[in-house]
C-alpha cells in the first residue's frame, strides 16, 4: 500500500494502543495473520482489523469492544469458558511439544526443496493456529478485574487489598520462576549420572528466554552450567519456592471454600489462571523457535542468505517464492525492515506493509502529543509514596541502566526483567490492566506501581526526578 493510503488508513481508524513490543516480522505475521485466521469452532468471533506499526501493537477500537462484549457472553453463559480454552491450549501445546522435539531431530539439509517447504508450512500453519490465544486473555482483563473486586468486597469486605493480592498473584509458576526451580534441581543432581540429558531438556525448554520476539538468540549448555556453579544452597532455596507456592495455594483454596456460589468461585479461579496465561500464552510461540532453529537455518542457506537471522525479516509467502526461485532479490527489503517496519491487515484480507527508518509520520496518526505533560495518570496496582530518578526502558539493551532505587518507566514489563525490578523503587507502565505482568510482579515484590498511564516513556525521560503517588494513581515530574 502506498504511503499516504496507508495514514490515510491509520487516521480514520479509532486505535486501540497496546503497547510498543521489539518483534520481529515472522513473529508479527504469526500474531496477526493467525488471530484474524484461525479461531476455535466453538469460539467464531475473531479480530481483523489490527497489527504492528513501528513495533506499536494496535487494534481496532470497535472490533476489539466487540470482542470484549461476545467473550463475555459466553462467561456469562458458560463461567468456566476461560478455563477451559486455558485447558485446550495447555493440552495443545503438550502436544505440539512432542512434535517440536521430533522436528529438531530431523535431519533437514538431506530433504528436498519441496520437503523443506512442507515442513516449513506445517510449522507456520501449528503457529497460526495458537491464533485465539492473543487476544481472548487480553479482552477481557478489565471485566475480570470488575468482577473479581465485586466478589472480594463481597465475601472480605474488611480485608479486600489482602484478598485482592491472593487473589491476582497466581498459583502456576511463572516461567521464570519454573526455570529458577530447574536450575536448582540440576544443583541438586550436579554429580548424578543423568545430569547431563537433565540440562539438555533444560536447555531445549528454557533458552529461548535469552531474547524473547523470536529473534532466535538462545541461551546455551555453558551458561547454564554457569548458573548452576552459582549456586550456593539449592536445598535451601527449592524448600522455598515449594513452601510459597504450597502456601498460596492453601490461602486461595481457603478463600474460595467459603464462597457458596459456583459461578464466583468460578470467576477468582478464572483471574487467577488468566494472569497466568497472559505470559504463558506468547511464550510457548516463542518457545518453539528453539525446536525449528535447524529448519530455519537450512532455509536461509538455501534462499542464499548471507546472515541466518535474516529469514526473520521474511514473510513465509516469500519464503516459499524464494525457496522455488521465483522471488526477487531481498537484501535491501531486509535491510529496511530491519530500521522499521508496518504489518497490518486491514478487514480480514488486506495485508499492508511498509518498510523503513521514517515511520514517525504513521506513528503520529495514532500516538498523542506529550510535549507539555509533566504528570501521568493510571491505575494503582501496589500502594505506596516514593520520590526517585526516572529510567526509560524500552527494550532489552536499556537493562542495563537500571540503577537500584531508581524509578522504572516502561511500555511494561515482562518476565525476563524480574532480575532488575527487585532493585527499583517504584514501577510505571503504560500498558495497564491488573491481570498484567507488571501488576503481578509489583504485588510479588511489594514495589509501588502505577499501570495503564498509556504515555509515561513519552513524558518523563532518563534523570527526571520524580514522585510516585500509588495512593492517587498519579506520577509527577518535579525537575
Amino acid at each position: 500500500m502506498e504511503k499516504m493510503k496507508l495514514v490515510n488508513f491509520l487516521k480514520s481508524t479509532p486505535w486501540h494502543v497496546w503497547h510498543k513490543r521489539d518483534r520481529t516480522p515472522f513473529l508479527s505475521y504469526i500474531f496477526y495473520k493467525g488471530s484474524t485466521e484461525k479461531m476455535l469452532k466453538y469460539f467464531p468471533y475473531r479480530i481483523t482489523t489490527h497489527g504492528s506499526c513501528a513495533q506499536y501493537v494496535i487494534t481496532s477500537e470497535e472490533q476489539l469492544e466487540n470482542m470484549r462484549k461476545h467473550v463475555w457472553e459466553c462467561i456469562e453463559s458458560n463461567p468456566s469458558f476461560i478455563l477451559d480454552f486455558i485447558g485446550f491450549f495447555s493440552k495443545k501445546h503438550e502436544e505440539d511439544l512432542k512434535k517440536w522435539k521430533k522436528f529438531r531431530l530431523e535431519f533437514v539439509v538431506t530433504l528436498e526443496n519441496e520437503d523443506i517447504l512442507s515442513a516449513y508450512s506445517t510449522y507456520v500453519d501449528q503457529l497460526l493456529s495458537y491464533g485465539p490465544v492473543i487476544y481472548t486473555p487480553l479482552c477481557i482483563d478489565q471485566m475480570l478485574e470488575n468482577e473479581a473486586l465485586k466478589c472480594i468486597k463481597k465475601y472480605a469486605p474488611h480485608e479486600i487489598v489482602e484478598k485482592e493480592n491472593i487473589i491476582m498473584t497466581p498459583i502456576r509458576d511463572s516461567i521464570i520462576v519454573e526455570e529458577r526451580r530447574s536450575l536448582l534441581n540440576l544443583a541438586l543432581n550436579k554429580n548424578s549420572a543423568d545430569f547431563d540429558i537433565l540440562l539438555t531438556e533444560h536447555v531445549e525448554y528454557f533458552s529461548f528466554l535469552k531474547r524473547k520476539g523470536m529473534f532466535l538468540e538462545f541461551f546455551d549448555e555453558s551458561y547454564y552450567r554457569d548458573q548452576i556453579n552459582k549456586i550456593s544452597n539449592p536445598n535451601i532455596e527449592l524448600s522455598k519456592l515449594n513452601d510459597d507456592r504450597k502456601k498460596r495455594k492453601e490461602i486461595f483454596d481457603q478463600f474460595l471454600v467459603g464462597i457458596e456460589s459456583i459461578r464466583d468461585q468460578t470467576i477468582l479461579r478464572t483471574v487467577n489462571e488468566s494472569i497466568f496465561f497472559r505470559s504463558w500464552r506468547t511464550e510457548r510461540i516463542e518457545q518453539s523457535s528453539f525446536y525449528a532453529f535447524p529448519l530455519i537455518k537450512e532455509l536461509a542457506r538455501r534462499i542464499g542468505l548471507s546472515n541466518e537471522l535474516d529469514v526473520l525479516y521474511l514473510y513465509p509467502d516469500e519464503i516459499s517464492k524464494l525457496l522455488k526461485g521465483v522471488g526477487d532479490d531481498v537484501s535491501e527489503q531486509i535491510k529496511r525492515r530491519k530500521e522499521g517496519y508496518v504489518f497490518m491487515i486491514q478487514d480480514d484480507s488486506v495485508e499492508i506493509c511498509e518498510d523503513g527508518s521514517n515511520l514517525t509520520e504513521l506513528v503520529s496518526t495514532f500516538i498523542e502529543d506529550t510535549h507539555d505533560l509533566v504528570s501521568v495518570h493510571g491505575n494503582i496496582s501496589y500502594p505506596g509514596r516514593v520520590k526517585g530518578y526516572a529510567v526509560v526502558v524500552q527494550n532489552r539493551q536499556d537493562y542495563e541502566k537500571i540503577n537500584r532505587d531508581d524509578i522504572l518507566v516502561t511500555p511494561s514489563t515482562i518476565p525476563e526483567m524480574v532480575p532488575y525490578l527487585k532493585n527499583v523503587k517504584a514501577i510505571i507502565t503504560e500498558e495497564g490492566g491488573i491481570l498484567s505482568h507488571g501488576a503481578l510482579i509489583s504485588r510479588e515484590l511489594q514495589i509501588p506501581c502505577i499501570i495503564g498511564t498509556k504515555v509515561a516513556t513519552k513524558v518523563f525521560k532518563d534523570g527526571d526526578l520524580v514522585e510516585v503517588d500509588a495512593e492517587k494513581g498519579i506520577v509527577k515530574k518535579i525537575s
